[in-house]
């Protein structure tokens, strides 16, 4: 059978085609994803693989980094979150450390599932008809205390709000069952939010094959690595929070053939890292985390960093500095756009001293409505950037805007503009690495930059290699100590990340079985390490590369960690590859514990309700039941084929005592897999 492979990232977009029998690939292509009509690159990209092999295409399966970016880069739509139940003290407490970075989007509605404490649902009515959750593109409920009873109050606010807003309106306790009202809460809305970013996804890849004649059902990798259909992603994006970074780690697996790996994929935004300990891909215990959002959505274990070819490269305080948000490069922006070549070669040619960055300016990726609540400034600059991309000055003098006082921040978040900028990509346009854009464009810029900062031109690029490979030292140090010791297991304190950092700048040479420590100097001129002590981290893991402008900066990084680097044959395509490498599977728990009113036997909670056994095997029994039948419908849901097989587990709880063991209770766990239908 043979499987074709999609995946759109930050910078480009991969696609391959793949004998799933023989487990060879046939045929690849790359281009450059094209943010503001999605289906071009896709097309593109498959536009250069084999068309008669192209014709026998029976599954085709896609990954995206576009989830993952978005909570990255505080992007997506407009979304209110309704609490029920959930103290609004709590969460004004605590809110950014789910992820929010404020509450004025949070409402609220008194009430949970205690006599006499039911919500006031014509309270909730009010709210709607005065307009309470006017504006939003999206509205997520989470309830407390939602497994008493089945998240009854969520759907009845559902279907209250229906009648008022015809939007997508995401009841949290259906898609995670944890009791954390909070974090459910933080998963539901960004669920809510990756709606718009997973539709035109879905969108333009259906556009392509409908163009191409192909005629396959769809699958997208979830976070844990295993596939879902197209209508389980349409209602659940949230599930392909991190399809990308799990498809680059399958791949990267597949293709590396080493048991204890570091796979790594340096996108154009983000950095991912996956980790493979003896031949098995680690997964996570409790929900995975993007950026300051944390969430129940289950997957593989990544790390994902803010550090991609596309990073901006930022002036603080007269000082160069790697920002962790995405800017189109210059060469790119110069490349797509020839008309703004002159103007940037000619604005970069002048005296150094203006505070507006001559090579920065903004392209248009998408119209927004008008009808919502912009600034009319916004609304302006959306307009004049219709007739073509400006750079900084030439936008606020086309909407009559003093620069300073040009907030776009907004405009930038919701993904309707994209500024360009200097990144690391054109660094390398510089250096020779890569030659695909304009590579005159970049060099203007640094040289008016180095000028600024009063740096030499070579000393500049050196110093932003330096910059990307010492970012990437530095986590790959602290993933390896975080995932090795219990005592870091949930964050390196701020001065051993200092330490680490530090530590990149020594160097050491064997001499007489004695290490000479180096103490060198950085890019910037100053003398960097340490005296008399000599820090150095080194790993048996082999650091596997994958993703385009990895080959640049991972063999460093081996380097400074002594450490294997393998850049495997198709490493390009990793993403794409590693979308046919999974499997439909669903995993469920069910906990069987004492009886809480006492007098023996054991109880469990089964879809909402309880049941009660004098054993404990025969409460095993009946979660093994149950929970085969849910994994079954589950799979099939997700587009599993009829075949479906199952893992099953039994984890008894039986403490040591004084007197002896005692049982406890037990953990039962079912997983169902089957391979995606044809």
């Amino acid at each position: 059978m043979i499987g074709l492979g999609i995946d759109t990232g930050g910078t480009c977009t991969d696609a391959v085609l793949f004998d799933m029998d023989a487990r060879q690939v046939l045929s690849w292509g790359k281009t450059q994803t094209t943010k503001h009509n999605l289906e071009q690159g896709i097309d593109t990209a498959i536009g250069q693989l084999d068309k008669e092999l192209l014709a026998q295409v029976e599954i085709v399966s896609l990954s995206t980094t576009l989830a993952t970016n978005a909570c990255v880069e505080g992007r997506g739509g407009r979304v209110k979150l309704l609490f029920i139940g959930v103290d609004p003290k709590v969460v004004e407490e605590t809110y950014e450390k789910y992820g929010f970075t404020s509450t004025e989007d949070i409402l609220y509605l008194s009430g949970e599932p205690k006599e006499g404490m039911e919500p006031d649902f014509s309270q909730l009515e009010e709210m709607a008809k005065e307009g309470a959750f006017a504006g939003a593109g999206g509205i997520a409920i989470s309830q407390l205390f939602a497994a008493r009873n089945g998240g009854a109050y969520e759907t009845l606010a559902k279907e209250i709000l229906e009648k008022y807003y015809d939007i997508p309106i995401i009841c949290a306790y259906q898609m995670f069952s944890d009791l954390n009202a909070i974090t459910r809460g933080a998963g539901a809305y960004l669920n809510a939010q990756l709606i718009p970013l997973i539709e035109d996804f879905l969108h333009a890849v259906k556009e392509v094959m409908a163009k191409r004649q192909l005629n396959a059902p769809i699958y997208i990798v979830r976070s844990d690595g295993s596939l879902m259909n197209e209508s389980f992603t349409r209602k659940n994006p949230v599930e392909t929070l991190l399809c990308g970074p799990a498809a680059s780690a399958l791949g990267g697996a597949y293709l590396a053939n080493a048991s204890d790996a570091l796979i790594v994929d340096i996108g154009g935004t983000t950095t991912d890292v996956a980790i493979m300990n003896q031949d098995m891909l680690k997964s996570v215990k409790d929900g995975i985390s993007i950026g300051s959002w944390k969430t129940f959505v289950k997957g593989m274990y990544v790390d994902t960093f803010g550090l991609g070819g596309d990073s901006g490269l930022k002036i603080q305080e007269r000082k160069l500095a790697l920002a962790d948000y995405r800017l189109m490069p210059v060469c790119m922006a110069a490349f797509d756009h020839p008309e703004l070549k002159e103007r940037i070669l000619d604005g970069c040619s002048q005296k150094a001293y203006s505070w507006v960055v001559p090579y920065e300016g903004f392209v248009l990726v998408k119209d927004i409505d008008a009808s919502l609540d912009y600034e009319e400034y916004e609304k302006n600059l959306v307009q004049e950037l219709k007739k073509g991309p400006l750079l900084l000055q030439e936008a606020a003098d086309a909407i009559h805007k003093d620069f300073y006082s040009m907030n776009t921040d907004r405009l930038e978040k919701e993904g309707a503009i994209l500024r360009f900028g200097l990144t690391p990509t054109d660094m390398m346009h510089v250096r020779g690495d890569f030659t695909a854009y304009d590579a005159d464009c970049s060099r203007a810029a640094f040289e008016w930059l180095g000028r600024y900062l009063k740096m030499p031109f070579d000393s500049l690029i050196s110093l932003v290699f330096e910059m990307v490979t010492r970012r990437l030292y530095r986590n790959m140090v602290r993933i390896l100590i975080e995932n090795g010791s219990d005592k870091y297991e949930k964050g390196v304190p701020q001065e051993v990340l200092d330490y680490i950092t530090e530590s990149y700048y020594v160097d050491t040479e064997s001499n007489c079985e004695q290490c000479i420590p180096k103490q060198q100097k950085s890019a910037d001129g100053n003398r960097r390490g340490f005296n008399g002590l000599i820090p150095t981290f080194t790993t048996h893991y082999t650091l596997v590369g994958v993703g385009a402008p990895t080959h640049v900066f991972l063999p460093i990084v081996a380097e400074k960690l002594k450490a294997n680097c393998v850049l495997p044959a198709y490493a390009r395509v990793a993403n794409a590859l590693g979308t046919l490498a999974g499997r439909i599977s669903v995993t469920r728990k069910a906990e069987i514990k004492l009886c809480s009113e006492g007098g023996g036997g054991f109880e469990v909670v089964l879809g909402g309700t309880l049941y009660e056994f004098e054993e404990c095997e025969d409460a095993e029994s009946k979660a093994l039941e149950y929970l085969k039948e849910v994994t079954h419908e589950a799979v099939l849901e997700r587009g599993g084929d009829e075949d479906i097989s199952y893992i099953t587990e039994v984890k008894q709880y039986k403490p040591d005592l004084n007197f002896g063991t005692i049982l406890m209770g037990s953990m039962v766990t079912v997983t169902a897999y089957a391979y995606p239908k044809k």
